[in-house]
């Protein structure tokens, strides 16, 4: 199964996924986003500067566009860390800070990645339900 490009082009679907009727997995494009200057795109983090009514806005259209509407994005504050938060209720932007993967088994919830210089991973556990997601970093790491 193919990744496809939906017809608005703010996401890319994960065709492997289609098998799961309870998970659906994309990424997101730059296109069909409000804002202005380097925000002008479909920025849905609230952590890169943008103005929360824009990340608002982003996030309500990244809602209306998913295949069944999520009771919550779950939007981690990366840091290139080994940090995992298990997510067992709806988080604050506090307990997400410093944390680069996110787990849950909770339904209806949309767990985030920003993988500007990251591969997003997505981990499904069918037998348990349990979902994670984490991106693998690229940086080229200097040895010692």
């Amino acid at each position: 199964m193919k990744e496809r490009l939906t017809s608005d082009k703010r996401m890319l679907e994960y065709g492997i996924l289609k098998s799961y009727s309870n998970i659906f997995g994309f990424s997101t494009t730059r296109h069909g986003g409000c804002g202005d200057g380097s925000y002008a795109t479909f920025n849905c983090t609230h952590y890169c500067g943008d103005s929360p009514k824009n990340v608002k806005a982003n996030l309500e259209n990244l809602a209306v566009s998913l295949p069944k509407r999520p009771r919550v994005f779950v939007i981690p504050r990366q840091t290139h860390t080994t940090n995992v938060k298990v997510i067992t209720d709806v988080p604050t932007q506090e307990e997400l800070q410093d944390v680069d993967a996110v787990v849950t088994h909770l339904k209806d919830f949309c767990l985030c990645v920003s993988t500007a210089d990251c591969v997003p991973i997505l981990l499904y556990d069918k037998k348990n339900g349990k979902t994670a997601f984490s991106p693998l970093s690229m940086q080229k790491r200097r040895r010692s």
